[in-house]
Order: C-alpha cells, then sequence, then structure tokens
C-alpha cells in the first residue's frame, strides 16, 4: 500500500496508468468468471493459504519479517520526550529546529 502512495506522488502517470490496467483486467475476469467461484476460490484461499505459507521453505524468513515490522525499537514514547519539553526553555529559539522550519525556496 505504502508503494502505490509513493508512487502516485512521485510519478502520477505511472500511477494512473497502473491503475488502469489493474481495473480493466478486474472487469474483465467479471464479465468472464461467475462471481459465486470467485468468492469459492477466496474462501478456499483463506483456509488454506495460512497452511501453504507454512509447508513453504522459507517460513522463518516470513516470521523474521512479521518480528521486524512489529518491533517498536526507535519509537519514543510521550514519558521519554517529557523530561526534554520540560528542560528546554521555550523562549529560546533552537537553531536546528530554525532551519527545519524555514522555507528556503521562497525568495528563489
Amino acid at each position: 500500500m505504502l508503494y502505490l502512495k509513493v508512487l502516485r506522488k512521485d510519478n502520477p502517470s505511472m500511477f494512473c496508468g497502473l491503475m488502469c490496467i489493474v481495473f480493466l483486467t478486474m472487469s474483465i475476469i467479471s464479465k468472464n468468471v461467475p462471481g459465486y467461484f470467485l468468492a469459492y476460490i477466496m474462501v478456499i484461499l483463506l483456509f488454506f493459504g495460512p497452511v501453504t505459507a507454512s509447508k513453504l521453505p522459507y517460513k522463518n524468513s516470513i516470521t523474521n519479517t512479521v518480528l521486524l515490522l512489529n518491533n517498536n525499537e526507535g519509537i519514543l514514547a510521550e514519558t521519554e520526550l517529557i523530561p526534554y519539553i520540560i528542560d528546554k526553555e521555550m523562549n529560546d529559539k533552537d537553531s536546528e529546529l530554525e532551519s527545519l522550519l524555514t522555507d528556503r525556496t521562497v525568495g528563489k
């Protein structure tokens, strides 16, 4: 899903073409294949998909990927940020933050 958002932002014409192809394919399939058969295939995949995935030889890489996605390392909690905010004077301007907030392309 994230790839489609990036593709839409970076290359809108390719995104439009890709979506046209996807929806044209779905339209052709829906006209030629009955809906009951598609629902039956989806239910079969729902039941037998996990069993098939568990029998694949690269099961460990799938498990590692899922564990990596669920890892919270590097995420700051609010309680970790409160001491930083309390110690910081709000009237003092931080040069690093100031450089991030200014738009230098306005005058060009």
